[in-house]
């Protein structure tokens, strides 16, 4: 079982440049939880996600990967968690979808 010092953080998000900001807007934690953690949630820099406004439409995914057909996203993604993976030097990785499942 691994510690917990040795998770990684990590993941995509077509708004926020940082966790904290991504923490911020969302509002899952009120001001004063997010200040004892707001060092370590501002290091966290999501990468460019993948991202499709036919499914979000009141969304403006500022920070997405400029990529047009399904394949290359896929393929882009895929290369996003080699390079999380051996830039962090893991064993092994643990994804959680956490984004909407419905068009809205």
């Amino acid at each position: 079982m691994a510690e917990l010092d040795d998770l990684v953080f990590g993941g995509w998000d077509p708004i926020s440049p940082n966790v904290l900001e991504a923490a911020r807007t969302a509002g899952v934690l009120e001001g004063d939880d997010l200040s004892e953690i707001s060092s370590d949630l501002e290091s966290i820099i999501p990468m460019e996600a993948v991202f499709d406004k036919k499914w979000v439409s009141r969304l403006d995914g500022v920070r997405v990967k400029d990529i047009e057909n399904k394949w290359g996203q896929a393929e882009a993604l895929i290369q996003d968690i080699a390079n999380f993976k051996e830039e962090n030097d893991c064993d092994r990785l643990v994804m959680v979808w956490c984004g909407s499942t419905e068009a809205f």
